[in-house]
């Protein structure tokens, strides 16, 4: 078991019988004249049938900003806590998006959403949407630097901001726990498994970033 804060992270999860594209974490540019943003979720079903649900976990929008939610059912003129999808057949597709619109000034934030098959929470995904105006993501992404220590098998990870997607995978690729920051300093504590090299990568808005750990 990890822990992250006061919280527990998760293992990581099993194959799902549907695909999301094109990643997990989408980065969106809002431009300043008015022009519309849709960074888009599309998620498509390879077995049986798929009966999914969405969730808003957490909505960071700057002031005087649009931002509605669409997904393959329809367009709700704000971003509701969720919704289901239609159906998704076997072979077929559905969406979520965001519609982002700035009146001319500078900003950004961020969407985290949870998406998982009706009736069985524990086997969703988390989804983030970072979006901003070129100025706004540019800062961020090149001026957020992050550092890891390593002591007493703690990890203590800093210059997160809060949301960021933490992952630790071994050499194999094999994924041993996947969380979230909570703040700008964390302890991240464990694992029961054996010593070895870890891959620590955390999800910023510029792309992933990842470090090699050793873990005794």
């Amino acid at each position: 078991m990890w822990l992250f804060g006061a919280a527990v992270a998760a293992p990581c999860a099993a194959q799902t019988p549907w695909t999301i594209a094109p990643d997990t974490l989408l980065t969106a540019v809002v431009p300043l004249d008015g022009t519309v943003a849709e960074p888009t979720f599309t998620f498509t079903a390879f077995e049986d049938t798929a009966f999914l649900v969405w969730r808003r976990i957490a909505l960071d929008v700057p002031a005087g900003w649009t931002c509605d939610a669409c997904d393959t059912g329809e367009c709700y003129g704000g971003v509701p806590i969720g919704a289901d999808f239609p159906p998704i057949a076997p072979g077929g597709t559905g969406f979520f998006k965001l519609i982002l619109t700035s009146p001319g000034t500078e900003g950004a934030g961020s969407a985290h959403l949870y998406v998982h098959p009706e009736g069985a929470f524990d086997l969703g995904q988390d989804l983030h949407i970072v979006f901003g105006t070129a100025g706004a993501l540019g800062v961020a992404a090149v001026g957020r630097v992050w550092t890891c220590r390593v002591a007493g098998g703690v990890i203590h990870l800093t210059g997160l901001p809060s949301g960021t997607p933490v992952e630790l995978r071994d050499l194999t690729g094999r994924c041993v726990a996947r969380t979230h920051s909570d703040g700008l300093a964390h302890a991240l504590a464990g694992p029961h498994g054996p010593a070895g090299i870890y891959l620590l990568t955390c999800w910023l808005p510029s792309g992933p970033s990842t470090l090699k750990i050793a873990l005794r």
